[in-house]
């Protein structure tokens, strides 16, 4: 497992350029906004203006969850994004081929399958933030595998490394 601080660290030197995100975005929350760059990957920013970065926490929260074998999008880095005329910091991650459930009309038995995931995620420790609800899970076809997404609710374990980093630093992502 890596450190936290590595996990937080800009990776890239050239920012990623956004040229046209009212058009390009694939989906968007209150707080964060995703695009897909090249690779079969996308870049998961802050949507508020003012907002420099996605937070720590969350960032820290996906890589936790995968490093526990929890169904969510791999994260690879950290990344500086040039977006609406703004120097931002973004998670970039794998792009999971599908769609959320509250676009498929929440079926029951994907939403269980969701929830079955964040329950184990819940054994693990994690406060498990607004989840429950379909736009924070997405499904993907050819897999038929459903993901967790969007985890800036939620928490760490109070006994993992990262949690404790995160409480005895002042961790950003902001460039």
């Amino acid at each position: 497992m890596r450190s936290p601080e590595s996990l937080l660290e800009i990776q890239a030197r050239k920012p990623i350029v956004i040229k046209d995100p009212e058009f390009s975005r694939l989906g968007k929350s209150s707080t964060n906004a995703c695009f897909e760059v090249p690779r079969d990957r996308v870049v998961r920013i802050p949507y508020s203006r003012g907002k420099q970065s996605v937070s720590a926490n969350s960032v820290l929260v996906q890589w936790a969850l995968w490093y526990g074998t929890i169904a969510v999008p791999k994260p690879y880095r950290m990344v500086p994004v040039l977006c609406w005329d703004e120097n931002l910091t973004g998670l970039e991650m794998r792009k999971i081929m599908g769609a959320t459930l509250d676009d498929m009309g929440d079926p029951e038995d994907l939403l269980t399958r969701g929830r079955a995931e964040m329950e184990r995620a819940r054994q693990m420790g994690f406060v498990v933030g607004d989840g429950n609800y379909g736009h924070n899970i997405m499904y993907n076809p050819p897999l038929d595998k459903v993901f967790l997404i969007d985890f800036d609710s939620w928490e760490l374990p109070k006994d993992h490394p990262y949690a404790k980093f995160l409480a005895t630093s002042s961790a950003s992502t902001s460039p």
